[in-house]
Parts: structure tokens; sequence; C-alpha cells
């Protein structure tokens, strides 16, 4: 209205955003999750695998849950996962997430059909569901003391984060998560 010439309210200052928690699983934890599967039960075995997989390749838990022994390719280190529906994608692995699918691979439950990873409780035989896949994180994340994010999106941005420290690019990584 003309009435002042100043603005007052230029020496508001902006407040700045919350600075948000990290969604990823931290290195440490990783690894701190990981000693918790140096026993030698089936149960350590096969969830050590999932731990390197989930990791290692950055799908999300429906790929992981719905990998078949016929979509892996160990000696060149690809899986074929299917995520999303109908959507398809090869994803590499390294060699000790390769030997961890070889060592599963062993001693895996025979009778539960062509999925890789399997319930190994008595009272729900067959592939292994998302929701297992986080009941064993959880479990594993209080033997291991670890506090941070360690549900199964964790580990893709854990993945995501790790490629691009190790000097990845954005377009590579956005192939890579599919």
């Amino acid at each position: 209205e003309g009435a002042i010439e100043a603005n007052p309210a230029r020496r508001i200052k902006t407040p700045k955003p919350k600075q948000r928690e990290p969604k990823a699983t931290s290195l440490a934890d990783f690894l701190a999750l990981l000693r918790t599967t140096h026993g030698g039960s089936l149960a350590d075995v096969r969830d050590r695998t999932i731990l390197l997989f989930l990791a290692d390749t950055g799908c999300r838990v429906g790929g992981l849950c719905g990998l078949d022994v016929g979509d892996l390719d160990i000696p060149h280190g690809l899986a074929l996962v299917r995520e999303k529906g109908s959507k398809s994608r090869y994803v590499p692995f390294n060699p000790p997430t390769a030997e961890a699918l070889s060592d599963w691979l062993a001693v895996r439950p025979q009778g539960q059909g062509p999925a890789v990873f399997v319930s190994l409780s008595t009272s729900r035989k067959g592939r292994l569901q998302p929701g297992g896949v986080g009941q064993m994180l959880r479990r594993r994340a209080e033997q291991a003391g670890v506090s941070g994010p360690v549900n199964p999106h964790a580990f893709r941005h854990f993945f995501a984060r790790e490629f691009l420290l190790s000097g990845g690019d954005l377009a590579s990584l956005a192939d890579l998560m599919g």
C-alpha cells in the first residue's frame, strides 16, 4: 500500500530444512550382520547368502524371493531377477556372492520347488517370502546389536551409495537397479 518504503521481511532468515536420516544400511552395520552368519547352521549359510546377494546386486526383495535356481549363472556372476510384476533384468554379482550361492545351493533343502531361497521353518515350506526376509534381517540386527536401518530396501540404498562412492556414474547405477 506504500505505507513503508523498505521491506521488513528481508531480514528474516528462512529456516534450513532438516537433514534426513540416511535410509541406507551402513557398512559397519552390514559387516556386523555378516558376522552373525559365521556359524555353520543351515540358517547361517542361507542368511549370509541373502545378505551378500542384496548388498551386491541392489535387487528388490521381491526379485530375491522370486529367484529360481535356473535363473542363476554362477560361473559368469549373473542372475535373472523379476521385479515389479513382469519386469526382468540381469544383475551381476561378485565372486564372494557366487561362492556363497554355491555353498547355499549345496546344502539347500530339496523338494521345495525351484526357489533359490526357501523357508527353513517346519510349518512353512517352500519359497521364502519378503516378510520372511524382513524377519530374518530384524533377528540378525538384534543379534548384531545394530540399530540403523536394515530392512530389505535399505540394502538397495546401501548398494547405490557404495556404487557411487566407488566411482560409478548415475546412468550406470540406474541401469543396474532397474
